[in-house]
């Protein structure tokens, strides 16, 4: 009888290594499969922009600030390459461009190398905008550009190496 119950100790201990290498091996090809494959092509940038207020500068001027909020809403890493925002005024028949900002607005976490500043999934990234505008300009569109950095990204998923996405802000310029 203890013949037999060793046997079966010994063939019970054999399969539940079996299974247990099994489940491990299974558990990590999913595990590299969500990470690094399905991470990459779950990309997403939602790009918000609000008047925060409009203040008097002078008797011609106003000063407009702006809240522009990135929010990563994709599965993976977003490396900041360029934010450009530019301002037109919108009149009957035409439109006017009043400025156009081709400066990165992370300037001031630049090196060499250029920003190395990322998102993570989920994370949010605020930054406040100054504009210094006349007051005879009305009705004013601003429009909001933004340009994943691919010489840092791992992430390719255009042909050009690069993906962008935008925003548009209507504002009466009225104090």
């Amino acid at each position: 009888m203890k013949l037999c119950l060793n046997q079966f100790n010994v063939y019970m201990s054999t399969i539940q290594s079996i299974l247990t290498s099994i489940a491990i091996i299974f558990g990590g090809i999913w595990a590299i499969w969500k990470l690094f494959f399905l991470r990459g092509l779950a990309w997403g940038l939602n790009i918000k922009t609000n008047l925060s207020s409009i203040h008097k500068a002078d008797k011609d001027y106003n000063w407009i600030i702006i809240n522009v909020s990135l929010n990563n809403i994709g599965k993976r890493r977003l490396y900041l390459g360029k934010l450009k925002y530019s301002c037109y005024e919108i009149r009957e028949n035409s439109q006017e461009l009043v400025f156009n900002n081709n400066n990165n607005w992370l300037s001031i976490l630049e090196n060499e190398k250029g920003p190395d500043l990322y998102i993570e999934p989920n994370e949010s990234l605020n930054r406040v905008l100054y504009m210094l505008i006349k007051k005879e300009r009305i009705n004013l569109i601003l429009k909001i550009l933004f340009e994943d950095n691919p010489k840092i990204s791992p992430y390719k998923l255009t042909k050009k190496n690069e993906h962008i996405w935008s925003d548009y802000l209507f504002i009466r310029n009225v104090l």
